[in-house]
């Protein structure tokens, strides 16, 4: 059908009119474009090239960290919304947040739907890092209970880089602390030894301790300190440690740490009952190494 020349006009007059407001939305898109694809730069210069947010540089290669992408602040928030999805599946499921202490997350892990949550940086197989770290919890006590845990990070017993002695007092420190029991070895490549210090059942007993109470440092002279842990049923689990590379005899007054009155003791590393020494318990402790009780009345 040919349009006479009228019309034409007519209606290429009405298409010439809304050229302005396509020229805008024109306009508009464009501009939304480029902002994303500045966005997108940003982004990948903080990508490392495998996809890694890059968080601390190692040996040359990408890390990743969620703080990175969110300021501390803003992490309790993120880490609610994963409670709160886990929650709704109706599942039993452990929350861990692996939030290396940052933030006070001893303070409100528990109330964000974590189970345990990181209070240090990592652990390594190493007597000063594993004392550091151990030691370190004192203060925390108060946030532990059941169903929500202060974790030190996991064990590093069988590992190779502590001795036999050593290793069994990160096995007591941790026992002590309440602390979740991640064993980080080669389970296929244990010696007895390892797997005796691993399996221990009557510290492990300590650890999985109903009341769920963390222990702490009640007595400390130099390097010798003793660390109590209140049990379920009125029983006490108490660790002497020497972290002096020497052996160094050291004596328990039993009111000096709280304790009073006859009782039953065990020493849990040789599984033996102890006679009730009165008012008083001296014992040499190893260097770098425990003595650890259990005390029932």
């Amino acid at each position: 059908m040919r349009l006479g020349r009228r019309t034409f006009l007519k209606r290429a007059f009405l298409l010439s009119r809304g050229w302005p407001l396509l020229a805008l939305l024109l306009l508009a898109l464009c501009l939304l474009l480029l902002g994303q694809w500045r966005r997108l730069r940003e982004h990948e210069k903080r990508v490392g090239q495998r996809g890694f947010i890059p968080a601390e540089p190692v040996a040359g290669r990408p890390g990743c960290g969620a703080r990175t992408l969110y300021t501390d602040e803003e992490m309790p928030a993120v880490y609610q919304k994963m409670g709160d999805a886990l929650l709704k599946t109706k599942r039993r499921i452990v929350y861990s947040l692996c939030q290396y202490g940052r933030l006070d997350v001893w303070k409100w892990g528990a109330d964000v739907g974590g189970n345990l949550w990181r209070t240090t940086g990592d652990i390594r197989d190493a007597w000063d890092s594993m004392t550091r770290i151990g030691v370190g919890q004192n203060d925390l006590a108060p946030w532990a209970k059941p169903g929500h845990w202060n974790d030190p990070d996991m064990l590093e017993i069988g590992n190779g880089g502590m001795s036999e002695t050593e290793y069994q007092t990160h096995m007591s420190l941790w026992a002590i602390l309440a602390a979740p029991l991640l064993a980080g070895n080669d389970l296929r490549s244990m010696s007895p030894a390892i797997l005796g210090i691993l399996t221990n059942r009557e510290v492990l007993a300590v650890n999985q301790d109903k009341d769920g109470k963390q222990g702490r440092r009640v007595w400390k002279s130099g390097d010798q300190e003793i660390w109590a842990r209140p049990l379920a049923n009125g029983a006490t689990a108490l660790a002497i440690f020497n972290r002096a590379t020497e052996p160094a005899k050291v004596t328990v007054r039993w009111g000096e740490i709280g304790l009073s009155g006859k009782g039953h003791m065990r020493d849990l590393w040789l599984h033996q009952d102890v006679a009730w020494p009165g008012p008083e318990y001296t014992v040499t402790v190893p260097g770098h190494g425990v003595i650890m009780l259990r005390l029932t009345k």
